[in-house]
């Protein structure tokens, strides 16, 4: 006859919000929302905040367990967005964003839990393409583009788990004002 197990009780916990503070005006600096278990470890279970100084949101993450989910905030002290990542409850590489703090996106694509997976490109601060290439399991893979200021090619780079194998200059600056092209 088999003996049926039952399953271990779950230990008590409870939720704890926790604040640190900057002295002396007393502008909280982080926020954390914790489960605490009665054998006295802490686990992340909620949102965590952090503000800057002067009082402006810094970024805003949540846990579930200790488990890292929902959308990953974070900003400028101007208050202008930096980033949003989305983390956990998914398997499927999820869009990523990330701004100059003048507003204009600095960075795009996709990523699984905050690593970068698949196509990227990054944009300067005044809006034009600086580069481009694709992400495996966060490393640089394969063919990279990089542009000059005005758009035109500057660069192609080759790449392969995140090790740069050969780069060949497009433009005249790049090549150092009108030398041959060269490859590396």
């Amino acid at each position: 006859m088999t003996k049926l197990v039952e399953p271990a009780p779950e230990p008590a916990s409870h939720l704890e919000s926790r604040r640190t503070w900057y002295v002396p005006d007393r502008v909280p600096r982080t926020e954390r929302v914790l489960r605490v278990f009665d054998d006295g470890h802490l686990v992340p279970d909620g949102a965590e905040r952090r503000w800057y100084a002067d009082g402006t949101h810094q970024s805003e993450q949540f846990f579930r367990m200790g488990q890292p989910f929902g959308t990953w905030r974070s900003w400028y002290p101007s208050g202008a967005p930096r980033s949003e990542v989305p983390m956990g409850d998914t398997a499927a590489p999820q869009p990523m964003s990330f701004w100059h703090e003048n507003g204009q996106l600095s960075g795009a694509g996709k990523g699984l839990n905050g690593v970068r997976e698949g196509p990227w490109s990054y944009w300067s601060e005044d809006g034009t393409l600086s580069y481009r290439g694709t992400f495996v399991h966060g490393l640089r893979e394969g063919h990279w583009e990089f542009f000059e200021a005005d758009g035109s090619p500057r660069e192609e780079r080759e790449y392969a788990r995140g090790v740069l194998l050969s780069t060949r200059f497009l433009s005249a600056e790049a090549r150092g004002e009108g030398g041959p092209e060269q490859d590396q």
